[in-house]
């Protein structure tokens, strides 16, 4: 991962050379969403079993739908 965030540096540096001001705010804050998250597991990378947990759920059925005189539909 710290390699993507030099390749992002890299590309920070060179954009800000050509004046690509948005471009260089954009990229910062992606680098800190990363850096931030980098440390956190994935979701594939979790081991966690919600299979007891998701097993109690209660079946909710099919939601029933309204539809108002100008056509937008709410759940009722």
């Amino acid at each position: 991962m710290a390699d993507y965030i030099a390749e992002m540096y890299k590309m920070v540096e060179f954009l800000s050379e050509q004046g690509k001001s948005e471009w260089v705010d954009l990229l910062h804050g992606m680098i800190i969403y990363i850096e931030e998250h980098e440390n956190f597991e994935t979701d594939s990378e979790s081991d966690t079993n919600y299979s007891e947990d998701e097993g109690n759920a209660i079946p909710e059925g099919v939601p029933e739908v309204h539809t108002d005189s100008d056509g937008f539909k709410s759940l009722v």
